[in-house]
């Protein structure tokens, strides 16, 4: 696998994240509590913070380095 692709991946699951736990709690308020809202949005924004951090690594001043 090529690991230029794990910034991107990972993004890209976190918006997906983001968009599922926003689907949920607009679709049925039954289907999700606040709790798991929350940790929905916690998943993405770690997945999408960790997207740019390695992105960061890959492309920046920290590729001399890894």
């Amino acid at each position: 696998m090529d690991y230029y692709l794990l910034p991107i991946i990972a993004i890209v699951l976190g918006f997906l994240f983001l968009i599922l736990a926003f689907y949920l709690a607009l679709s049925n308020a039954r289907r999700i509590t606040k709790l798991g809202f929350i940790n929905l949005i916690l998943i993405a924004v770690v997945a999408i913070a960790c997207g740019l951090l390695l992105m960061f690594v890959f492309t920046g001043d920290l590729a001399n380095f890894v």
